[in-house]
C-alpha cells in the first residue's frame, strides 16, 4: 500500500447510490484489508448531518447490501473513517466546508 493519506469525497453522499452501492463497496474493502487504515471517506450533500447522523444513516443499508460478512464490530470500524461535510457544488462558495475539512485532516 502507498504511504500517501488517501480521502474519498462522495458527492450527493446522502442518496441511493451511497448507502446501496459505495459505502458497502468501501466496507467489504476495509473488511478485507485493501483500504489503507488511515483512508477516510468524506460524504458531501445538502443534507444537514453530523458525522454520526451520517454513520447511523447508513448502517442499516450497509448491513443490507454488503455482500459478505457484516459485523457491528467490523462496521463500527469502518464508521469510524466516516465524516460528513454539508456543502452545495451548484453555489458559489458551496463547498468552502469541505475545503476547510480537507485542509484540517
Amino acid at each position: 500500500m502507498s504511504s500517501m493519506p488517501l480521502t474519498v469525497v462522495i458527492f450527493g453522499a446522502s442518496g441511493d447510490l451511497t448507502a446501496r452501492k459505495l459505502v458497502p463497496s468501501l466496507y467489504n474493502l476495509a473488511r478485507k484489508n485493501l483500504l489503507p487504515p488511515e483512508a477516510k471517506i468524506v460524504g458531501v450533500s445538502r443534507t444537514p448531518f453530523s458525522d454520526q447522523d451520517f454513520r447511523q444513516k447508513l448502517a442499516p443499508a450497509a448491513r443490507e447490501f454488503v455482500k459478505g460478512e457484516w459485523t457491528a464490530e467490523s462496521w463500527d470500524n469502518f464508521a469510524r473513517r466516516l465524516h460528513y461535510v454539508p456543502g452545495d457544488a451548484t453555489s458559489k462558495g458551496g463547498l468552502e466546508q469541505l475545503g476547510q475539512w480537507l485542509e484540517r485532516e
